[in-house]
């Protein structure tokens, strides 16, 4: 699926970002240049978050936002292990 400029726009703008203020993302792209990605082929070489990456993240390691900014948290165990927590905000 290709992404439309606007979605181009968003999702670049928002590496840069979540990788200030994520320390697992922080972790996860640290040899990558964020503001170098600027085409979809740049953006689909990044390296993927998988089930096991949001296990490790555990309890808030994936938030981006201090806890004050946390307004929802789903929590998921699956069928086994530690359970995966996704927190949100507002927006």
């Amino acid at each position: 699926m290709r992404m439309n400029e606007y979605q181009k726009e968003i999702v670049f703008d928002l590496l840069s970002s979540i990788k200030e203020r994520s320390p697992f993302y922080r972790e996860k792209f640290k040899d990558i240049d964020t503001s170098a990605i600027r085409t979809q082929e740049d953006f689909e070489k990044l390296p993927f978050t998988d089930k096991a990456d949001l296990r490790e993240a555990y309890p808030l390691g994936l938030a981006a936002v201090p806890e004050r900014g946390i307004v929802r948290i789903h929590s998921s165990s699956g069928t086994t292990g530690t359970p995966v927590v996704i927190p949100y905000t507002k927006k």
